[in-house]
């Protein structure tokens, strides 16, 4: 029977079981620095393995890898999930197209004598790591391709050309990369020819690599001391590009890399002008069909269309996997159907979403041919029948008329000036998260949505169907009107730091959470201000996490937190928090931002972050929220009624020269042994620069 495995060796554990000796020291004992350490541990156990592979042996080595450090195994552990990642599913045939196109004859043939999957990666692995990861990254982008990390682009081109991997100006794509993506280390690159399968054409991959930040990794001495470890982990950018269907494909941690990488591409290797046409985001909306079945024929060069007809529509009910499918010939006319039997039951105005549409286009080239008949096939988001058609003048014909119909948009960011109009619409979206956004919210700030839909940094989720039980079937709002729209998040995170950072003239990105972004420094009165961009601030548990991490970085100075939303504090740690000012109009709109207005708000309230003048404690009408203010220290906000009687108590004590008060008198009323537990434990090490232990139970409070 096996050792126990430790949770975290699983995956080398199931290597050692499954693969034979020979494999096994190939991948041990290769030339990896990663390696070395584990291969010197296990040589010993190793020799009766090759000498006679049976049960015990095997176990033997398991048991050896199991009493190491975790910082020796966990590089190998990372590598024994990836070659069972090619084991498996789209894994084999992945490695083998890459191996085709990568290895020589001689060697393709050596790695695929082994006898097993598992064993022709472990081979490949050990002797061609630039095959392994990039097939590794191959067999990823198959899956991704119906993922939320997935992004297809199409490409109007008026020439298009031949493209494979030999045409691919490495350097200078990566350079464009680097520049747009504003990175300050050199990237890698792969690319890789991908021959026609039965469900793609010929493509190119082309796979980048990007460092991420050094991180550390304490590695234990036998001494019982500790060092850092320090590595340099890698995320990736992959594209595939399809000549014959002018479209990129990407897959990419986030929405600005997959679309700023795509441009890059566009330019530097398609020699597309993409200011000029911008790359067209596929992402096909279906919603106009919840207002109208009716398609009107626009005139296209080229074409002369006299009939456009939707023929099939696929809606999808109360719950996702409910669905209902109408369908009539070209030549009936599906909206007087549709008014007989689903407007009765209101499905169209009831229905979650829509899944499906099939259009009809009667069109002649010239007027003395024959008609021709063109079928449109979308479903889901991102899946369009035109892409199967060979005749690129058919898919201009196509992409034209679902164009015009804004079935299909274009991907148009916003330009640096209506980034600076939308900024303050787009710090409130950001502070809402994961919320989604009813019509009502633009329409009430006098805004409308659709621009942002082209920017896709909002897209029509859902249809709120909870109001129409309140109209008459004459008066129910139409489904625009009653539109949700989801957030992209990382997308809107980025174009919001590099409005902040234009307006105020300040550069440099990071992330200190996910709800919490150092933005830049501004220089004010000569001195370095630190800016930050924050989500959430009005919730407690967010605020919380955030002056954790902003008190850490008190050394900085005071700064300035740019939220969307007032979060009833006016002071986070030692940093003012700025919410952008209503306009003076009394509408519900914002006034322009501008980097005057952030020095003079910095300068007139900046004795906030430094505690005011006087010791006070401000507690809110509800008696359950406060704010101590303590001269030389930052405002320090109370979230609880115990929180407020605590302070409340040490106020007094201090205004009256009394030495301190018990902990008896501090915590009563509340459940907690100890004045720790009462204020909490994540934010103790905060409260610990306002109160002080005096000994034998007694607290006071600090003002030095």
């Amino acid at each position: 029977m096996p050792p126990s495995s430790k949770r975290s060796l699983r995956s080398l554990q199931t290597v050692i079981e499954n693969a034979s000796p020979e494999s096994l020291r190939g991948f041990f004992f290769q030339d990896d620095e990663n390696f070395v350490a584990i291969a010197s541990e296990i040589a010993e156990p190793f020799k009766p393995l090759e000498e006679e592979d049976n049960e015990e042996n095997r176990n033997a080595v398991i048991a050896a890898i199991n009493d190491m450090k975790p910082e020796v195994t966990l590089p190998v552990e990372i590598e024994a999930q990836r070659v069972l990642l090619l084991t498996n599913g789209k894994g084999p045939s992945a490695l083998k197209v890459i191996a085709e196109e990568e290895l020589s004859n001689e060697e393709y043939e050596a790695a695929f004598a082994q006898l097993g999957e598992l064993a022709v990666a472990l081979h490949v692995h050990a002797h061609h790591r630039r095959a392994f990861d990039d097939a590794v990254s191959f067999r990823n982008a198959r899956l991704w391709r119906d993922g939320k990390l997935y992004s297809a682009f199409d490409v109007d081109l008026e020439h298009p050309k031949p493209v494979d991997a030999n045409a691919i100006p490495k350097e200078k794509l990566l350079a464009a990369v680097r520049l747009r993506l504003k990175l300050s280390v050199d990237c890698g690159m792969s690319v890789v020819d991908l021959p026609a399968t039965e469900a793609y054409k010929p493509s190119v991959l082309v796979i980048i690599r990007i460092p991420k930040d050094i991180t550390g990794i304490p590695e234990h001495l036998d001494n019982g001391g500790r060092r850092l470890r320090f590595l340099r982990p890698q995320k990736e950018v992959l594209l595939i590009y399809t000549p014959v269907e002018q479209r990129i494909e990407i897959c990419a941690d986030t929405a600005p890399e997959r679309a700023l990488v795509s441009e890059c591409f566009a330019t530097e290797v398609l020699g597309h002008d993409v200011s000029t046409k911008p790359l067209t985001w596929v992402n096909y909306d279906l919603s106009q069909f919840f207002r109208t079945l009716t398609l009107d024929p626009p005139a296209v060069p080229g074409f002369l269309v006299d009939k456009t007809a939707l023929v099939e529509i696929e809606v999808r009910l109360a719950r996702w996997k409910q669905r209902l499918r109408l369908s009539v010939p070209f030549g009936d006319e599906i909206e007087k159907t549709a008014q007989s039997y689903l407007a009765p039951a209101r499905v169209l105005q009831r229905a979650s979403g829509i899944s499906r549409a099939v259009i009809a286009v009667r069109y002649r080239r010239q007027e003395s041919d024959p008609p021709s008949l063109l079928e449109i096939t979308i479903s889901d988001r991102n899946r369009c029948s035109l892409l199967s058609d060979p005749d690129p003048e058919l898919r201009r014909l196509g992409r034209t008329l679902l164009t015009e119909w804004k079935i299909q948009h274009p991907f148009r960011d916003l330009s640096s000036g209506e980034l600076g109009d939308f900024l303050p619409l787009l710090l409130e979206l950001h502070d809402r998260g994961e919320e989604k956004v009813p019509a009502t919210f633009f329409s009430e700030r006098k805004s409308d949505p659709d621009r942002l839909v082209e920017a896709k940094l909002i897209v029509q989720k859902d249809v709120d169907d909870s109001v129409i039980d309140d109209f008459d079937d004459e008066d129910i709002p139409p489904a625009k009107d009653r539109m949700l729209y989801a957030i992209s998040t990382e997308w809107l995170e980025q174009r919001i730091i590099e409005a902040l950072q234009s307006v105020l003239s300040i550069q440099g990105k990071q992330e200190i959470t996910t709800r919490l972004f150092f933005i830049g420094s501004m220089s004010i009165d000569g001195k370095d201000v630190p800016c930050y961009l924050a989500r959430g601030l009005g919730e407690q548990k967010w605020f919380v996490d955030a002056e954790v991490q902003l008190r850490m970085r008190s050394g900085a100075g005071p700064g300035i937190v740019f939220c969307g939303k007032d979060p009833g504090w006016k002071c986070i740690a030692a940093n003012l928090i700025m919410t952008l000012p209503r306009a003076t109009d009394g509408s519900a709109g914002f006034a322009r931002l501008d980097k005057s207005y952030v020095e003079t708000f910095f300068r007139s309230n900046l004795g906030l972050a430094l505690g005011g003048t006087a010791l006070t404690l401000v507690e809110n009408a509800d008696g359950e929220s406060g704010t101590l203010h303590v001269p030389g220290k930052p405002e320090l906000p109370l979230f609880s009624e115990q929180q407020v009687h605590c302070f409340r108590l040490l106020v007094d004590a201090k205004k009256k020269g009394l030495p301190g008060v018990k902990t008896r008198d501090l915590i009563a009323g509340s459940k907690s042994t100890g004045i720790q537990q009462m204020l909490g434990k994540k934010r103790w090490p905060v409260f610990q620069d306002y109160i002080e232990d005096l000994g034998q139970s007694w607290w006071g409070l600090k003002t030095s």
